[in-house]
């Protein structure tokens, strides 16, 4: 329960925020992002990790799911989320995911975490 309220008040605070928020974060965490690569792109059980990925491949990953192409049976789900980015949006995904870190004040949080080494 405590997990689940401090995964609404994030989202809230980082949602609301505009100050602090870029629009690609918006669209990560408005689209459910987080629960498969989680809050700072650390990966998870469910999903991989997109920290420390350069800016050119994930942006090249982004195009491929546009055109339906998938690295992994589970990458499906993403087809759809990927085609409803239009071309800025593309570019702004791929730089913001390229730029995610986790910081010393997020890492207790995501050490909390049960599956949060990278992912699949």
């Amino acid at each position: 329960m405590k997990k689940l309220t401090f995964i609404v008040i994030f989202l809230t605070l980082t949602l609301y925020s505009s100050e602090f928020s870029s629009p690609a974060e918006k669209i990560y965490l408005s689209n459910g992002c987080p629960s498969c690569h989680g809050f700072f792109g650390q990966g998870t059980s469910s999903g991989p990790r997109l920290q420390n990925k350069k800016e050119a491949l994930l942006l090249k990953r982004l195009q491929n799911l546009q055109k339906g192409i998938i690295r992994k049976p589970n990458g499906t789900m993403m087809i759809s989320f990927a085609q409803s980015l239009d071309a800025n949006q593309t570019k702004e995904m791929a730089h913001y995911l390229s730029i995610m870190t986790t910081s010393t004040a997020n890492q207790e949080y995501i050490d909390y975490e049960e599956h949060a080494n990278g992912g699949s």
